[in-house]
Protein backbone atom coordinates (compact mmCIF):
# COMPACT_ATOMS: atom_id res chain seq x y z
CA UNK A 1 0.00 0.00 0.00
CA UNK A 2 2.89 2.31 0.72
CA UNK A 3 4.28 1.76 -2.80
CA UNK A 4 0.95 2.71 -4.29
CA UNK A 5 0.81 5.87 -2.21
CA UNK A 6 4.38 6.76 -3.26
CA UNK A 7 3.46 6.50 -6.94
CA UNK A 8 0.17 8.40 -6.63
CA UNK A 9 1.47 11.93 -6.39
CA UNK A 10 1.21 15.07 -8.45
CA UNK A 11 4.56 14.65 -10.20
CA UNK A 12 3.66 11.17 -11.58
CA UNK A 13 0.23 12.38 -12.74
CA UNK A 14 1.83 15.36 -14.50
CA UNK A 15 4.37 13.08 -16.23
CA UNK A 16 1.62 10.67 -17.34
CA UNK A 17 -0.48 13.55 -18.67
CA UNK A 18 2.57 14.97 -20.49
CA UNK A 19 3.28 11.57 -22.08
CA UNK A 20 -0.36 11.17 -23.15
CA UNK A 21 -0.43 14.62 -24.76
CA UNK A 22 2.94 14.01 -26.43
CA UNK A 23 1.78 10.64 -27.81
CA UNK A 24 -1.43 12.20 -29.14
CA UNK A 25 0.44 15.03 -30.87
CA UNK A 26 3.03 12.62 -32.29
CA UNK A 27 0.26 10.40 -33.66
CA UNK A 28 -1.44 13.40 -35.33
CA UNK A 29 1.78 14.63 -36.93
CA UNK A 30 2.87 11.17 -37.97
CA UNK A 31 0.32 11.11 -40.78
CA UNK A 32 0.95 14.73 -41.81
CA UNK A 33 4.13 14.43 -43.96
CA UNK A 34 2.91 11.50 -46.07
CA UNK A 35 -0.46 13.19 -46.53
CA UNK A 36 1.25 16.47 -47.45
CA UNK A 37 3.43 14.67 -50.01
CA UNK A 38 0.45 12.87 -51.52
CA UNK A 39 -1.49 16.13 -51.78
CA UNK A 40 1.48 17.75 -53.51
CA UNK A 41 2.06 14.77 -55.82
CA UNK A 42 -1.59 14.08 -56.60
CA UNK A 43 -3.61 17.23 -55.97
CA UNK A 44 -7.32 16.71 -55.34
CA UNK A 45 -9.56 17.59 -58.24
CA UNK A 46 -11.94 20.35 -57.40
CA UNK A 47 -13.74 20.49 -60.72
CA UNK A 48 -14.30 18.17 -63.64
CA UNK A 49 -12.13 18.37 -66.70
CA UNK A 50 -13.53 19.67 -69.97
CA UNK A 51 -13.65 16.21 -71.50
CA UNK A 52 -15.51 14.63 -68.58
CA UNK A 53 -18.92 15.62 -69.92
CA UNK A 54 -18.06 14.12 -73.33
CA UNK A 55 -16.95 10.86 -71.73
CA UNK A 56 -20.08 10.70 -69.57
CA UNK A 57 -22.28 11.39 -72.60
CA UNK A 58 -20.54 8.63 -74.61
CA UNK A 59 -20.92 6.15 -71.76
CA UNK A 60 -24.59 7.03 -71.35
CA UNK A 61 -25.14 6.58 -75.10
CA UNK A 62 -23.41 3.19 -75.03
CA UNK A 63 -25.53 2.03 -72.08
CA UNK A 64 -28.65 3.27 -73.85
CA UNK A 65 -27.75 1.37 -77.01
CA UNK A 66 -27.10 -1.85 -75.10
CA UNK A 67 -30.42 -1.41 -73.28
CA UNK A 68 -32.27 -0.92 -76.58
CA UNK A 69 -30.56 -3.99 -78.06
CA UNK A 70 -31.59 -6.08 -75.08
CA UNK A 71 -35.16 -4.76 -75.37
CA UNK A 72 -35.18 -5.69 -79.06
CA UNK A 73 -34.00 -9.24 -78.24
CA UNK A 74 -36.62 -9.64 -75.51
CA UNK A 75 -39.32 -8.32 -77.86
CA UNK A 76 -38.28 -10.85 -80.50
CA UNK A 77 -38.50 -13.68 -77.96
CA UNK A 78 -41.94 -12.42 -76.88
CA UNK A 79 -43.03 -12.34 -80.54
CA UNK A 80 -41.84 -15.95 -80.95
CA UNK A 81 -43.85 -16.94 -77.86
CA UNK A 82 -46.90 -15.11 -79.23
CA UNK A 83 -46.56 -16.96 -82.55
CA UNK A 84 -46.33 -20.23 -80.59
CA UNK A 85 -49.76 -19.47 -79.10
CA UNK A 86 -48.90 -18.10 -75.65
CA UNK A 87 -50.64 -15.04 -74.18
CA UNK A 88 -47.72 -12.65 -73.63
CA UNK A 89 -49.30 -9.22 -73.97
CA UNK A 90 -48.54 -8.37 -70.33
CA UNK A 91 -44.91 -9.33 -70.83
CA UNK A 92 -44.63 -7.01 -73.84
CA UNK A 93 -46.10 -4.13 -71.80
CA UNK A 94 -43.59 -4.86 -69.01
CA UNK A 95 -40.72 -4.87 -71.50
CA UNK A 96 -41.86 -1.55 -72.95
CA UNK A 97 -42.19 -0.02 -69.49
CA UNK A 98 -38.67 -1.15 -68.60
CA UNK A 99 -37.40 0.74 -71.64
CA UNK A 100 -39.13 3.95 -70.54
CA UNK A 101 -37.07 4.78 -67.49
CA UNK A 102 -36.71 7.95 -65.51
CA UNK A 103 -33.37 9.72 -65.04
CA UNK A 104 -33.41 8.70 -61.38
CA UNK A 105 -33.40 4.98 -62.22
CA UNK A 106 -30.03 3.78 -63.53
CA UNK A 107 -29.94 1.73 -66.72
CA UNK A 108 -28.58 -1.32 -64.88
CA UNK A 109 -31.94 -1.58 -63.09
CA UNK A 110 -33.75 -1.60 -66.45
CA UNK A 111 -31.31 -4.24 -67.76
CA UNK A 112 -31.96 -6.36 -64.68
CA UNK A 113 -35.72 -6.04 -65.18
CA UNK A 114 -35.44 -7.09 -68.82
CA UNK A 115 -33.23 -10.05 -67.91
CA UNK A 116 -35.74 -11.22 -65.29
CA UNK A 117 -38.55 -10.71 -67.79
CA UNK A 118 -36.62 -12.78 -70.32
CA UNK A 119 -36.68 -15.70 -67.87
CA UNK A 120 -40.47 -15.57 -67.57
CA UNK A 121 -41.16 -15.81 -71.31
CA UNK A 122 -42.94 -19.13 -71.94
CA UNK A 123 -41.34 -21.50 -74.40
CA UNK A 124 -42.49 -24.69 -76.03
CA UNK A 125 -40.86 -27.70 -74.46
CA UNK A 126 -38.23 -29.32 -76.65
CA UNK A 127 -39.20 -32.79 -77.82
CA UNK A 128 -37.05 -35.42 -76.20
CA UNK A 129 -35.66 -38.22 -78.33
CA UNK A 130 -35.11 -41.62 -76.84
CA UNK A 131 -31.54 -42.75 -77.30
CA UNK A 132 -31.21 -46.04 -79.20
CA UNK A 133 -30.35 -49.01 -77.06
CA UNK A 134 -27.84 -50.66 -79.39
CA UNK A 135 -25.06 -51.15 -76.88
CA UNK A 136 -26.27 -54.69 -75.99
CA UNK A 137 -25.35 -56.03 -79.43
CA UNK A 138 -21.63 -55.37 -78.90
CA UNK A 139 -21.34 -57.32 -75.65
CA UNK A 140 -20.42 -60.57 -77.43
CA UNK A 141 -17.89 -58.97 -79.77
CA UNK A 142 -14.41 -60.44 -79.72
CA UNK A 143 -11.74 -58.40 -77.91
CA UNK A 144 -9.21 -56.64 -80.11
CA UNK A 145 -5.96 -57.49 -78.29
CA UNK A 146 -4.41 -60.74 -77.00
CA UNK A 147 -4.38 -59.52 -73.40
CA UNK A 148 -8.05 -58.75 -73.57
CA UNK A 149 -8.69 -62.23 -75.06
CA UNK A 150 -6.76 -63.89 -72.22
CA UNK A 151 -8.62 -61.82 -69.63
CA UNK A 152 -11.91 -62.83 -71.15
CA UNK A 153 -10.99 -66.54 -71.15
CA UNK A 154 -9.96 -66.37 -67.48
CA UNK A 155 -13.17 -64.67 -66.44
CA UNK A 156 -15.30 -67.57 -67.75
Amino acid sequence: METLLKWLNLRVFAAAAFLAVFASIAYDFYAHPPRQYLNWRYPPQTQKSTLASDIERDLAAREDLSLKALHRQVSQEIAQARSAGFNVSALQRAADSALLRSPLVPSRVAVERLQKLRLTIPRKPDPLRVAPDNDDENDDARPASKKARRARKRSR
